[in-house]
């Protein structure tokens, strides 16, 4: 059974744009990279202009570098919206090396006028 890691991701208007995550939680199967940085995904300017909200759900892998591969969107409520701004981002998260990972699920929030949050459980 391949391990995975669930995360929550609340996406808004004003916070900073990484974060270093912990990943030791006794209620989920131990992940053996670490993330050392996340890049925010930006809220795109169209969703802001058409007051749109949503909600992603991306698969990926951590190669032996500690960089994403295998971005797989799952879901994408609304679809077309928001799935290129989480592309980008991603690209650009770093992982401890030499730990790779397959099957990592996160799920992205996109809400107006709220905080980015990470959040495991």
């Amino acid at each position: 059974m391949p391990l995975v890691e669930k995360n929550d991701v609340n996406i808004g208007e004003s916070t900073t744009h990484s974060v270093h995550l912990p990943k030791k939680y006794h209620d989920r199967p131990y992940i053996s990279s670490c993330a050392i940085n996340r890049v925010y995904p930006e809220y795109p300017n169209r969703a802001k202009i058409l007051n749109v909200e949503g909600k992603v759900i991306v698969q990926y892998d951590v190669n032996a570098r500690g960089k994403v591969d295998n971005i797989c969107i799952l879901s994408a409520v609304p679809p077309g919206i928001f799935e290129e701004s989480i592309r980008s981002a991603m690209r650009r998260w770093v992982y401890e090396s030499n730990k790779p990972e397959k099957k990592l699920i996160i799920t992205f929030k996109f809400c107006l006028n709220s905080v980015k949050i990470f959040s495991d459980y």
